[in-house]
């Protein structure tokens, strides 16, 4: 298995209001693996390198209730490699998060679909995307499966492509100790 990439991000909470909320962050450094081919020594190589990129963004969310939300997400990236790498790419997203549905005691669906827009250099293109979650309330693992299917695109990438996760959830509860 290969890394696919790294990203280190960091997110500062600029308005956290009842229903609403501001956010804008960076990740940096972010490492993104592909693999290259090279020669050398006439020989023609396939190898794994990494690529550097700066990433800006920010968040908007806006919550109807404790089940349902919107969310308006931005990203603005810049790779750092002067050759074989993207030099500017720019992503908007609006999001419906519908969390949490039961299904019976224990068990719970959560789904957001979302359309946006990606802009890779000189391509772009519009997609709508969904994920899906199955939970269960006593089991900290759960299924999940996001389905992506472009609408108008000039990028180069699959029309429909999806997968199926398995994921853990940490459910710990943190709160801040005033020192006095």
């Amino acid at each position: 298995m290969r890394p696919w990439s790294f990203l280190f991000g960091w997110n500062y909470k600029l308005i956290k209001k009842n229903r609403f909320l501001l956010r804008v962050g960076t990740s940096f450094p972010v490492y993104a693996f592909t693999s290259l081919n090279y020669l050398r020594n006439s020989e023609s190589l396939d190898i794994l390198t990494p690529q550097r990129f700066f990433i800006l963004n920010s968040l908007i969310n806006y919550k109807i209730s404790k089940k349902i939300n919107f969310t308006l997400f931005y990203i603005n990236g810049h790779g750092l490699e002067k050759r074989d790498q993207s030099d500017q790419a720019n992503f908007v997203t609006i999001r419906t998060g519908i969390d949490n549905l039961a299904l019976s005691n224990n068990m719970s669906i959560s789904f957001s679909p979302e359309i946006y827009f990606l802009q890779i250099d000189k391509n772009n293109g519009f997609y709508f995307a969904n994920t899906f979650a199955l939970k269960h309330k006593k089991i900290p693992f759960y299924f999940s499966s996001t389905l992506n299917q472009s609408i108008n695109t000039s990028i180069n990438a699959k029309k429909f492509d999806w997968n199926i996760g398995i994921n853990y959830s940490f459910r710990s509860i943190y709160s801040k100790n005033k020192i006095k």
